[in-house]
Order: structure tokens, then sequence, then C-alpha cells
């Protein structure tokens, strides 16, 4: 696990997503058999940070964040605005949005809880 972490404005705001993984099997005669892969929900956060709500200093930690973390390979603290607690989570895919030109670009990615 990385020691750091995104900015906290940052962190604030994630909008947080909860699922579980279930799988629907519907038989030829048209039963359907439900299979819950998870005994919890696990949880998702979106990002995505325009320049009017971010630094420019905000833009390269993130950057440099998602650089030393390897994409989805290493995992760090987030802190969750919503329950207030710190969990560890990774990036959802190795790839992070960057829409835009020059100081104007908007930053989206998605953040995984790691059980």
């Amino acid at each position: 696990m990385l020691s750091g972490r995104l900015p906290a404005r940052i962190e604030a705001s994630a909008v947080k997503r909860l699922m579980f993984s279930t799988e629907v099997v519907e038989t030829d005669g048209g039963t359907e058999h439900r299979n819950g892969r998870w005994t919890e929900p696990r949880a998702e956060w979106d990002v995505t940070i325009p320049p009017s709500k971010r630094t420019a200093d905000e833009y390269l930690d993130t950057v440099a964040m998602f650089d030393a973390a390897e994409g989805s390979y290493d995992t760090f603290l987030f802190h969750d605005p919503v329950s207030c607690v710190d969990i560890e989570v990774r990036f959802k895919d190795d790839m992070l949005t960057m829409q835009g030109v020059g100081n104007l670009v908007t930053l989206s990615f998605t953040l995984i809880e790691v059980k």
C-alpha cells in the first residue's frame, strides 16, 4: 500500500456507489436461480474534477498519485466523505481521463474499495 493520499478537496468531491455481485441464471424452463457472490456491498467512487474545483497543485498531486499507484496496480488510503472513515482503495482502471486544453483540463477516474 502506498503512503500517499489524494488531496482532501479531491476526496471530498467523490460520488459514492454501493454494489453487490449477483449472478442471475435463467433455465430453459424459465426459472431464475441467483447466486450472490458477496455477502456485503463493495463501494466505488466516481471523481470528476473540473478546473474550477481544483488548484494546479491538486491536479499535479492527483496525477502523481495515479503514477505512483501505477494505475490500478497499487492501493492507498482514501477518506470516504460519506462515512467519514479511511478506506483502502485502488484506481479501478489503468487510465486517467483528461479532457480539455492546458490549464482547463478536467480529470475523471473511478476508485474501488479493496477488500
